[in-house]
């Protein structure tokens, strides 16, 4: 966590080839989004040393996207929209710098500021809590795991259908000389209803 009025801003650029399809028999049919460019502005301050707030504004730049529920299906066309804001806290119970262990709780919210019919958002609020562990293996190395649920209204999109969500993730974190970190991470989303049964409902 930041320390108290310390502030971190950033720009983070993420690109999806293909991350919404229609397979029939184990190939495509058709694309419902074939190319996917989000920008997320992410900004977080510090309220005291051991709370801190943090806001998320995502601007999806580009979205080469085909309704599925048209009829007949539309060719690709390119959308410009806004994300689902989200706003979260983040309480520090334990310090890996003074322990071995860190410890965090991270109450996070989305709100449904982005056009679902694109398939970019949420129909809803949706909310959830992260339980954020991580370690010190080696002054120059670092381990991380979150833990968590999300949960919202319930989405049901041709096989897709979910309300409740498990959340987890890991990454590791290297502090290289003169100042230089490297990390790496992987993030999961587990539906409750079909937990590591079906692939379309747990994306990794």
């Amino acid at each position: 966590t930041l320390h108290q009025l310390q502030f971190d801003v950033g720009e983070i650029f993420s690109y999806g080839y293909r991350p919404l399809q229609i397979v029939q028999s184990g190939a495509r049919s058709s694309g419902v989004i074939d190319h996917l460019l989000v920008s997320d502005f992410v900004a977080a301050i510090g309220a005291t040393e051991w709370l801190q707030f943090g806001i998320d504004v995502p601007l999806i730049l580009i979205n080469k996207f085909s309704d599925p529920q048209a009829t007949p299906q539309p060719p690709m066309s390119n959308h410009f929209d806004i994300g689902d804001l989200r706003i979260e806290a983040k309480a520090r119970v334990l310090d890996s710098c003074d322990k071995f262990i860190g410890l965090a709780f991270v109450p996070f919210v989305t709100v449904p500021t982005g056009k679902s019919a694109h398939y970019v958002a949420d129909p809803g609020v949706t909310g959830g809590l992260k339980i954020a562990l991580d370690g010190r293996v080696h002054p120059n190395i670092n381990l991380t795991f979150n833990i968590g649920y999300q949960g919202g209204r319930n989405v049901d999109i041709s096989n897709i259908n979910y309300q409740h969500n498990l959340l987890i993730g890991a990454g590791i974190l290297g502090i290289l000389p003169n100042g230089v970190n490297v990390s790496a991470e992987v993030n999961a989303k587990a539906a409750f209803n079909k937990l590591f049964a079906n692939r379309d409902l747990n994306p990794a």
